[in-house]
């Protein structure tokens, strides 16, 4: 078994797939980062104490914590491929809710739901790259 593996070639399909990780990595840095700096401006735009954001700059990382176990396992049950495609609509759906948000809690919602994603498809996309 691994003599096939060390003599596949690395073709266009693994190497889509390792760009399509990098930029989910790259993707899940910038999404800690960009809520840190927006931070000022939303607590201004709603004109809340910038102590109340707590929540929100925490839930991507308490999302992200959960999501890489929890869809790694359900990359193990349903494929990885699919969970792959799941966790992108996720992150899509988190990350227009964010925008859209109009209170704390929806932000919060949303920007768990966009760690949860982030934190699936980081080790699933690790996960095919090495396939």
């Amino acid at each position: 078994m691994s003599t096939v593996i060390d003599r596949a070639g690395f073709g266009a399909i693994p190497l889509w797939v390792t760009v399509i990780g990098i930029l989910c990595m790259t993707t899940d840095g910038f999404d800690l980062q960009a809520m840190s700096f927006a931070a000022p401006a939303v607590a201004a735009e709603w004109s809340i104490r910038r102590e109340l954001l707590g929540p929100v700059l925490a839930a991507s990382i308490v999302g992200m914590a959960a999501g890489s176990v929890l869809l790694g396992w359900v990359g193990d049950r349903i494929g990885r491929k699919k969970s792959f495609g799941f966790c992108f609509a996720l992150m899509a759906l988190g990350s227009l809710g964010s925008y859209l948000s109009e209170n704390l809690m929806e932000l919060t919602t949303f920007r768990l739901l966009t760690g949860i994603a982030l934190g699936g498809a980081t080790p699933l996309a690790t996960a095919l790259a090495g396939c």
